[in-house]
């Protein structure tokens, strides 16, 4: 979907500093008392930030022009942002994490939610920027079992419901930086949390059935099979082999839910397309190869599905005025993908020097200096 590649712009509301005052300035150290500056970065490099909040959440982006390592220290300190946060943070280049004993590279475009009295070590390898949701930690634990600690989230990025949250993030900081008008961030804001919180609801009762059977239940099946969607071999009887159980135990566990398996693979596949489609990165792919990048083998097989599944051909759909889409057959059965497509074309971009693949790109050298 083109996150990986996500661009941030140099606004004139950013605030410049050089890395080393991290430790110092007070604004910083109010905005983000949980975090320690590591000794990983270049001495004298810049920084540039800038939060708005919204309601009782904080948006954010940083963005440095140095490799940077960092640490989030448990604190209970009271901050700009509340006493505890979680947020949900976005790179647009890859960084390693340790994190409640673990270590994984986090992907480009991929989002983690991380507690802010959790101990965490972010290194970054080059120039950087991220996008960061602050939100009150009192709403994230609702949406999880009380007695299971929380440590953290690491949401992915191959499913689709994880490539929404995704979009719908980077759209909320779009229409920030656009200066939109209050409903329509507002809207985007509130997409984005009803997403998140089904996204946890659904990873919380993954973790809790299978700790509860010792045995694989149908979250963690799904998890499987969104990681191999793409794959044109995909079926009910290679999952089975793979995870080691029998096709009629798969079938059994998704029937407690009125659905099967293979329906299951087809729908998420379709919502892979569906993304697809209206993303500007796939402009120049056919619809044919979209399909069959999703494991799709049939052109007819593949229009025939989408059309008994959102009531157009995937031609119409493509074509159509996505503003009208939430008044569309499409709304009904995928709202949450409506919502992020009608985020992400409200933007109208203008041309602006942005920090892009990590590093910021502009016409001079000396502009580039001035604006971080």
């Amino acid at each position: 979907m083109g996150m990986n590649s996500f661009s941030i712009a140099a606004t004139p509301q950013f605030r410049s500093y050089s890395i080393d005052s991290w430790r110092s300035d007070p604004e910083l150290r109010s905005l983000m008392p949980w975090s320690r500056l590591g000794s990983s970065y270049i001495q004298g490099a810049k920084l540039g930030f800038r939060f708005v909040r919204l309601r009782n959440l904080w948006v954010g982006v940083t963005a440095t022009a140095s490799p940077l390592a960092y640490e989030n220290v448990p604190t209970t300190w009271r901050s700009a942002v509340g006493e505890r946060v979680c947020t949900l943070l976005m790179p647009n280049t890859p960084r390693v994490v340790d994190v409640a004993g673990q270590r994984y590279l986090q992907q480009a475009g991929e989002c983690i939610l991380t507690d802010s009295q959790e101990a965490l070590v972010g290194t970054y390898a080059q120039p950087h920027a991220a996008i960061c949701l602050n939100i009150p930690f009192d709403l994230v634990r609702g949406w999880l079992p009380e007695d299971e600690p929380f440590e953290g989230l690491r949401l992915g990025n191959t499913g689709t419901s994880s490539r929404i949250i995704s979009m719908l993030l980077l759209s909320l900081w779009r229409s920030i930086e656009a200066g939109e008008d209050e409903p329509d961030t507002f809207g985007t804001a509130d997409a984005l949390l009803g997403s998140l919180e089904t996204r946890c609801h659904r990873m919380a009762a993954s973790t809790r059935r299978g700790e509860r059977h010792g045995r694989i239940c149908r979250e963690q099946v799904k998890e499987f099979i969104n990681d191999r969607l793409r794959d044109p071999r995909l079926s009910v009887r290679m999952v089975a082999q793979r995870i080691g159980v029998t096709t009629r135990y798969l079938q059994l566990l998704f029937a407690d839910n009125g659905e099967c398996v293979s329906e299951y693979i087809k729908r998420e596949r379709l919502r892979g397309c569906l993304l697809d489609l209206r993303d500007s990165e796939f402009d120049r792919q056919s619809i044919t190869e979209i399909a069959f990048s999703w494991g799709f083998n049939s052109a007819a097989h593949f229009s025939s599905s989408f059309r008994a599944a959102y009531g157009m051909c995937p031609r119409e759909y493509r074509n159509y005025d996505v503003t009208e889409l939430m008044s569309s057959p499409l709304a009904e059965v995928e709202g949450a993908v409506v919502q992020a497509l009608q985020a992400q074309r409200r933007i109208a971009r203008q041309a602006r020097p942005t920090f892009a693949s990590g590093r910021m790109e502009d016409r001079s050298l000396e502009r580039r200096r001035a604006l971080i």
